[in-house]
């Protein structure tokens, strides 16, 4: 079963969530939303078992993804993913990852080779659950740290 070993950004900015759209050749889960998502790797390219890779691709992906840079004291760990099998059109994955929350005021420039410039913007909580029966990891995170997000935006206003 594939390994997809991530660490995952939910971006606030506006009071909203920065949610993008994969191109149609981006694999895994091509076409479908996602927040920023970047695949933790050791420097031969394998998948990484140490915990502190995490951090620092979630710092690469908000760079990569839409051009912005943060610090480590930026981003808040708001939940880990233990090895979790998701499916996906018959096909089974092994989730793993790390999730956090950051904020920014800079400006999003969503990189095309990413996401679908047109498509990929910050969202309401509500517009993001209409989203996620295409991103099964979308799917299985998003129910479990609405609480944090919704307490989060709350507390920006």
């Amino acid at each position: 079963m594939p390994l997809i070993d991530v660490s995952i950004v939910f971006l606030i900015k506006d009071h909203k969530i920065y949610i993008q759209l994969r191109p149609p050749d981006k694999s895994p889960f091509p076409n479908t939303y996602e927040p920023i998502q970047e695949t933790v790797k050791d420097k031969d390219g394998t998948p990484s078992i140490d915990n502190s890779h995490y951090l620092n691709c979630a710092i690469r992906g908000l760079r990569e993804e839409v051009g912005i840079n943060v610090t480590k004291n930026q981003l808040e760990s708001i939940l880990h993913i233990p090895n979790r099998e998701i499916e996906r059109d018959g096909v089974k994955y092994n989730l793993r990852g790390q999730v956090y929350i950051a904020t920014s005021d800079q400006k999003l420039t969503p990189n095309p080779k990413e996401a679908i410039p047109e498509q990929s913007y910050p969202r309401t909580i509500a517009e993001i659950e209409t989203l996620t029966s295409k991103n099964p990891t979308l799917e299985y995170v998003l129910p479990r740290i609405k609480l944090v997000l919704e307490a989060r935006l709350w507390e920006e206003e």
